[in-house]
């Protein structure tokens, strides 16, 4: 994990931290709906400026291989490489599993809200991600048992081809809750992490970082561990 000791980069990210807060601050005359889209719309467009233009970050729903869909989440993180459904541009797209790289929910306050997160943590859960090695494994078995009929040079290329191929991460899709206002303390917020379906949480009123692999970060390296953990997410196949 990266520590900030650039002088350059800790005013750039206090500079950030000072925008979502402006950002949170000029809309609370707006109504709890506008409010809720406007608070999407500045970390999602925060996050566009900071990743490389080929990642999208967008909304809409989730579905998997079973049929089973998410709801609407708040922020898609999708996979470069990958494509979704949207009706209309700008509008909210339906996803498939295997192209998204991660969830965000972004709430006013962690605290209040913390019941819709985990509702919707749950949902994005049950959603299976079924990568290439699974599928071709999936249709060699099917070859094995005789419910499809092909030769044995067939069974030798999908199994040579399922162990060569990309794409071995979680089945599940990581999901994170950044909240504006939250708890105060990171002992706090690493036992919700510990005790939800959620893999992440990152308070910014008071600089707290907490996830499944990294024990509570604080102050600026709180945001740069959040940066650093979405990174990684999008480079899993």
């Amino acid at each position: 994990m990266i520590y900030i000791t650039n002088e350059h980069l800790a005013q750039r990210i206090t500079s950030i931290f000072d925008t979502l807060e402006s950002g949170f601050e000029a809309g609370g005359s707006m109504s709890s709906a506008s409010k809720g889209v406007e608070r999407e719309l500045i970390v999602s467009t925060l996050f566009r400026e900071i990743f490389p233009s080929h990642f999208r970050f967008t909304s809409g729903d989730i579905t998997d291989s079973r049929n089973l869909k998410s709801g609407q989440v708040d922020i898609v993180l999708e996979h470069a490489y990958g494509f979704s459904f949207p009706m209309l541009t700008g509008g909210p797209r339906l996803f498939l599993a295997e192209n998204v790289a991660a969830v965000i929910e972004v709430k006013s306050d962690l605290v209040n809200q913390w019941k819709e997160v985990c509702a919707t943590a749950k949902n994005v859960k049950k959603l299976e991600r079924k990568f290439a090695h699974q599928r071709l494994g999936e249709f060699a078995s099917a070859i094995r048992s005789g419910e499809v009929s092909a030769n044995e040079e067939t069974l030798k290329v999908l199994d040579l081809a399922a162990a060569n191929s990309k794409g071995k991460g979680d089945p599940k899709i990581p999901i994170y809750a950044v909240g504006f206002n939250g708890w105060k303390t990171k002992e706090t917020v690493e036992e919700k992490v510990r005790s939800s379906d959620v893999d992440g949480i990152f308070i910014v009123k008071e600089k707290i970082y907490v996830g499944n692999t990294a024990n509570g970060i604080t102050g600026l390296n709180s945001m740069l561990t959040f940066l650093q953990t979405l990174e990684a997410d999008f480079k899993k196949e």
